[in-house]
């Protein structure tokens, strides 16, 4: 399989340049894709420690009820 392209040695340096420009932006807007996906990760997480918190203030604490960590002992298995 043959890859690659036949350019004329006049127009090498403009189509080089067009490649760099195409990976840069390329490497840009993976950089943004991955940025938006770490701000919703946050944002779940934020919005899920408000309602932990909204529903320990309402209901408090009890204590078989918390972290998932203190629900599993370190084999995952719960707790009895």
């Amino acid at each position: 399989m043959i890859t690659g392209i036949v350019v004329a040695t006049e127009q090498k340096d403009l189509v080089m340049d067009a490649y760099e420009e195409s990976a840069q932006a390329a490497q840009e807007r993976e950089r943004i894709k991955k940025e938006e996906k770490a701000l919703k990760r946050w944002v779940k997480l934020m919005n899920g420690l408000r309602v932990r918190r909204r529903l320990q203030a309402e209901y408090g604490q009890s204590d078989n009820v918390g972290l998932i960590s203190n629900c599993f002992d370190g084999n995952g298995l719960i707790d009895s």
